[in-house]
């Protein structure tokens, strides 16, 4: 029988499972066809469904990189790099701390870089005449780029060609730091320099915490997003919670979470469905709204209604269009109810406390929700992917470090190569050839996995 179908929770530090998952399959040209995600578990599934990069292999395995190194970690348990401040300044000066990193390994470079674009038009301006001092020239330079605008053939060469001085400071850089480590460390401090400087519109009367998710567009192709589906029956899909339906249902209707759910949850899907809830392909407004966190993030606005994270409500969206009706077998990857006794636990610090305070209530929807569906559809084989935490690992499940994303992610590959291979033992069958073929969902060959 075949295996088409994944269901991923919410669940973001715990996200390099699912990715590892993801990837342990990639290596053997598998996949799955439909995928029905919350939270953290939909941006695993796009970053294999439309990498940025066109290769779902890097991508699922560099996001990693959005630890923080652990030398930081140790001193500011905060994750700056993802939590960025709100405010019109905070991408401008993300794209100028990445003019002062290091190149890394399998880490390409910043494509923009605003700090070059402005040299290379101030330098591109009529050439000043030599007679004059400096101070002359320098004011030519800056009159003939307000009037007349640089030549196009030299701005066109200067943007193109490697910056002197940049290329000058990576070098001695990469002597001083030999390895990729030494880097990602002195990277991540860059990273976090450049997020105390950045100004913030953040005040007592904002929504949100952090700006939500400016990297999503750095990372997902919604070009290639939403199409998928569209010509080989594939389908993607993530809940949403719709606030503003919430606030007009009867209270009758409100005191039973099933019927409340099928409500206000709504999908955002690929290939559209419901065109009356999705009025629009799917976009990075729609992953936005189904992020949307009560107080890290502010409520996303579609059209008239408001929107907040779907896995909050839902942490496992146990969706059942496009899918073969009767007898059939779904993959379950689950951070949250299968790791309750991870997620749930005496705290380490106040911080520690404030993470589990969000998780609590979070991993107890999990659980009710498997039980439900379950219960529902008994015809309905659902096979987790089983995480095996090693004990050292198992107090440090919530943070952000690289260490212990890097570390999860290893879990995720091993736990998917069980999948895969199986053990020998009955428990543990062989599902390799009960799985899709990447090119047989996607239409052609998968890029070279590292």
């Amino acid at each position: 029988m075949a295996i088409d179908t994944v269901v991923m929770s919410g669940g973001a530090p715990q996200s390099p499972l699912m990715a590892g998952f993801l990837y342990a399959l990639l290596k053997e040209r598998k996949t799955f066809k439909n995928f029905h995600t919350s939270g953290a578990g939909a941006l695993m599934a796009l970053l294999l469904i439309a990498p940025k990069n066109g290769n779902p292999c890097r991508s699922l395995k560099n996001w990693v990189e959005a630890g923080v190194d652990d030398q930081i970690y140790a001193g500011l348990p905060v994750n700056f790099k993802l939590f960025r401040k709100p405010g019109p300044f905070a991408s401008l000066f993300h794209l100028i701390a990445e003019r002062f990193k290091v190149p890394r390994t399998n880490i390409p470079a910043e494509a923009t870089d605003p700090a070059r674009a402005v040299l290379a038009e101030w330098f591109a301006t009529s050439t000043s005449p030599n007679d004059k001092n400096a101070i002359d020239r320098l004011e030519t330079r800056f009159l003939n780029l307000w009037r007349m605008g640089p030549d196009p053939n030299v701005l066109g060469t200067l943007r193109q060609n490697p910056d002197p001085i940049k290329r000058l400071r990576d070098v001695w850089l990469t002597n001083w730091l030999k390895t990729d480590e030494e880097r990602r460390t002195y990277n991540d401090f860059v990273d976090l320099w450049f997020s105390a400087l950045t100004p913030s519109t953040l005040t007592y009367k904002s929504k949100g915490l952090a700006a939500p998710l400016p990297f999503l567009e750095d990372l997902v192709c919604f070009e290639k997003a939403r199409h998928f589906g569209d010509d080989r029956g594939g389908h993607f899909c993530v809940n949403a919670y719709n606030m503003t339906a919430d606030a007009k249902l009867a209270k009758p209707i409100k005191l039973d979470r099933r019927t409340r759910n099928q409500s206000v949850m709504y999908l955002f899907e690929s290939p559209r469905v419901n065109p009356a809830i999705q009025k629009e392909p799917l976009g990075p407004e729609h992953i936005r709204a189904a992020f949307s966190m009560p107080f890290i993030y502010p409520p996303a606005r579609i059209g008239d209604d408001f929107y907040s994270e779907g896995a909050d409500h839902q942490p496992l969206n146990f969706h059942e269009s496009k899918t073969t009706p009767g007898p059939r077998t779904i993959v379950l990857l689950d951070v949250l109810a299968e790791l309750e006794d991870l997620l749930v636990r005496t705290p380490r610090d106040l911080w520690d406390a404030y993470v589990i305070s969000i998780m609590t209530p979070v991993v107890a929807l999990a659980h009710e929700d498997v039980d439900d569906f379950g219960n529902r559809h008994p015809d309905i084989a659902v096979i987790p992917a089983g995480w095996n935490i090693p004990q050292e690992f198992q107090p440090f499940l919530m943070d952000w470090s690289f260490s212990n994303l890097d570390k999860l992610f290893e879990v995720g590959k091993e736990a998917g190569n069980l999948f895969l291979f199986g053990d020998g033992t009955a428990a543990h069958p062989p599902y390799k050839d009960q799985l899709p073929d990447y090119q047989a969902v996607f239409g052609c060959p998968l890029p070279q996995c590292d």
